[in-house]
């Protein structure tokens, strides 16, 4: 959870135990009308997150 709701839990009795080096992932889909283009901002977004896929 977030630093920011550490006292909030501890208040509530949960105890936070940090994490070292966790991993961060988040699942992204991206759906367009194939036979529409896309903008240019649309086409360099989805450049982009093509870039993070897996090989």
């Amino acid at each position: 959870m977030p630093a920011l709701c550490k006292t909030q839990m501890a208040s509530l009795g949960a105890v936070c135990i940090p994490l070292s080096d966790p991993p961060i992932e988040k699942c992204v889909g991206a759906i367009h009308a194939g036979h529409l283009p896309l903008s240019k901002a649309a086409q360099a977004l989805l450049d982009t997150l093509k870039g993070f896929l897996p090989t």
